[in-house]
């Protein structure tokens, strides 16, 4: 049975940038920015701001140490793993500094970001973000072939600081089960939560293009924009 399309999650308007430029495999340029109030002082070090985030490509939400990503990272990448690290207040040494997730070579990366459904719809509910919803989200092609999220990244207040928690499965057996359960960012903490950041991370074949965003077997996001992974 075909899922059912709920028009009253797809992207608006104002969003029409971003997915422009999704579309391309390339991050959205600075002037494609999607508003997202004034950014606090000391976190200028964020590659590119998680609004923007929804595209093709590897790129970390924010460039972090690799000391604060322990043995997650390998290579000089995030290679797998669950981790929770403080959002940093300046960029880190060039030497110690991780900017890239780690994607096998014949795969690509799809990031999701919370700008690219209008407020109130899934990822504008943070009493749903748990493993059992989560584990259910997964992109659809114009084939019709589907891919689970293996990863997500939120970065909110915690313990009364900004702290980020990361997690991606790239080699996962199972893909719909790669997710765990979240660690810092629990319902209980996500429900007070009025200034975060997430994405939800995915590995495609390349060449595929996307075309719905699925928070359920039977419900479905179309995308304004179908995003073309390049070959």
């Amino acid at each position: 049975e075909e899922p059912q399309d709920e028009s009253s999650h797809a992207p608006v308007a104002q969003q029409t940038e971003t997915a422009d430029a999704s579309t391309s495999g390339r991050r959205p340029s600075g002037n494609t920015r999607t508003p997202a109030g004034e950014r606090p002082k000391g976190r200028t070090h964020v590659l590119n701001t998680i609004e923007e985030r929804t595209g093709v490509y590897d790129d970390l939400p924010l460039a972090l140490s690799a000391s604060a990503l322990a043995q997650a990272a390998r290579g000089g990448k995030f290679r797998e793993g669950h981790i929770v690290a403080d959002t940093p207040d300046d960029l880190p040494p060039e030497g110690e500094r991780i900017t890239k997730f780690w994607v096998p070579e014949d795969k690509r990366m799809v990031q999701i970001g919370n700008e690219y459904v209008m407020a109130g719809s899934f990822l504008g509910r943070p009493l749903e973000l748990a493993r059992s919803t989560l584990k259910q989200w997964y992109l659809r092609t114009a084939d019709g072939r589907n891919y689970f999220a293996r990863g997500w990244y939120i970065e909110a207040t915690a313990d009364g600081k900004r702290q980020i928690e990361i997690q991606w499965w790239p080699e996962a057996e199972v893909e719909e089960r790669a997710l765990e359960d979240m660690r810092k960012f629990t319902r209980n903490v996500m429900a007070t939560q009025r200034d975060y950041k997430m994405g939800l991370l995915f590995l495609v074949d390349p060449g595929v293009t996307i075309t719905h965003f699925h928070t359920s077997s039977r419900t479905a996001e179309t995308l304004t924009k179908p995003i073309e992974v390049p070959n």
